[in-house]
């Protein structure tokens, strides 16, 4: 671990070699089946009714093809609450679930971090995708750039889709996604 203004942080930087071998993994090498007792992960909505078969925690299940599936409703997202730890985010990969070809590959988004949830406005963009064509495909995996440069620390992030799909739809549909960047205690 490194310090910096009197803080100790543990950074993970995006390696080809090493997908999804950010942030979010090394809590759960560390943490093992506690893992959601350190990451709380939430979503806008599930898809149908089938609370198990989608749930918002197969997004960081990185070793299986299950995959998040929201309701089909605008602003569809995704959010991880870091809960005693903060996130300086740098990158994130995102994979494409084992879908067809008219599967609802991701298309537009952003990606948002807080500090304090209790309002709405406290979201912060940093980062966002319009038209991307780069998870067009069954478990195609990219890794994006952070776009704000301020390096700003975050107890939650969030994946918030800001437009349909590409089969026109306003499911949000993800395997994977991984952060990069600090990690702070």
């Amino acid at each position: 671990s490194d310090k910096e203004n009197g803080r100790y942080f543990i950074q993970f930087l995006y390696d080809e070699n090493k997908e999804f071998d950010g942030i979010i993994n090394h809590l759960q090498k560390k943490y093992k089946k506690e893992i959601f007792n350190h990451i709380n992960v939430s979503s806008s909505g599930i898809y149908d009714t089938d609370q198990k078969n989608f749930s918002p925690s197969r997004s960081i299940l990185y070793d299986n093809e299950e995959f998040f599936k929201s309701k089909n409703v605008e602003n569809s997202w995704l959010c991880f609450d870091f809960k005693n730890y903060r996130v300086v985010p740098l990158s994130y990969s995102i994979r494409s679930p084992n879908m067809g070809e008219n599967g609802g590959f991701l298309k537009n988004w952003v990606i948002e971090g807080c500090k304090n949830i209790e309002k709405e406005e406290n979201w912060k963009i940093i980062d966002e995708q319009k038209n991307c064509e780069f998870l067009i495909g069954r478990r195609f995996t990219h890794t994006f750039s952070i776009q704000d440069s301020s390096k700003e620390e975050f107890r939650f992030l969030r994946l918030r889709q800001t437009g349909p799909s590409y089969n026109g739809n306003n499911i949000l549909n993800i395997e994977s996604i991984e952060f990069y960047g600090r990690l702070l205690s």
